[in-house]
C-alpha cells in the first residue's frame, strides 16, 4: 500500500508548514487526486487519519478533490475528458485502468479475495478516433491547501 508512504509525506509537509506559520494545529487539508494517479483516495484518507493520531493534525478534516483525466487530440485539437467504466465500485480509480480493457482478481488458494473486475477506458478522440493525444490532467496528487490555527 504505497498510500501509507504518500500519507506520511503529506503529513510531514503539512506539519512543517504549520510550524513555519507558527500554528499549533492543522485543522484541515485539501488534496487533489487525479484518477490516473495510481492513488486510491479512500486508502490515502484512511492512512492519513491513522498516522495523524497524536500529532498536531489529529482530527484534521481531509477534503479530496477528484480530477478526471482530460486529453487534447493531437490530430483535430479537441479537448475532452477520458471516460472510465467499471463493473465494480472501483469506477474512477485508474490504477486498475491499463489504457485498454483488462480484468483482475486476487486469488489465495481456492479463495477469491476480491471480485473479478473489468475496467475499461479509452484515450481515443471521440471526434476523429485518433489515439495520439496529450494528457492534460488526471495524474496529479497535490496538497492544495491547509487550514492551521
Amino acid at each position: 500500500m504505497h498510500e501509507l508512504g504518500i500519507a506520511q509525506e503529506t503529513l510531514d509537509i503539512a506539519l512543517a508548514e504549520a510550524q513555519r506559520q507558527g500554528a499549533a494545529r492543522v485543522l484541515s487539508m485539501r488534496l487533489r487526486i487525479g484518477d490516473l494517479s495510481g492513488v486510491v483516495p479512500e486508502a490515502l484518507e484512511f492512512a492519513l487519519e491513522t498516522i495523524m493520531e497524536g500529532t498536531p493534525a489529529d482530527g484534521a478534516r481531509i477534503v479530496i478533490d477528484h480530477i478526471a483525466p482530460q486529453c487534447t487530440c493531437a490530430t483535430c485539437g479537441l479537448q475532452y475528458e477520458i471516460h472510465m467504466s467499471s463493473d465494480t465500485a472501483l469506477e474512477g480509480h485508474a490504477s486498475a485502468c491499463p489504457g485498454t480493457r483488462g480484468s483482475a482478481s486476487l486469488q489465495v488458494g481456492d479463495t477469491t479475495l476480491m471480485s473479478p473486475i473489468t475496467v475499461s477506458c479509452s484515450y481515443a478522440c471521440p471526434r476523429c478516433g485518433a489515439v495520439n493525444t496529450d494528457l492534460l490532467c488526471g495524474k496529479e496528487m497535490d496538497l492544495m491547501s491547509l487550514e492551521v490555527a
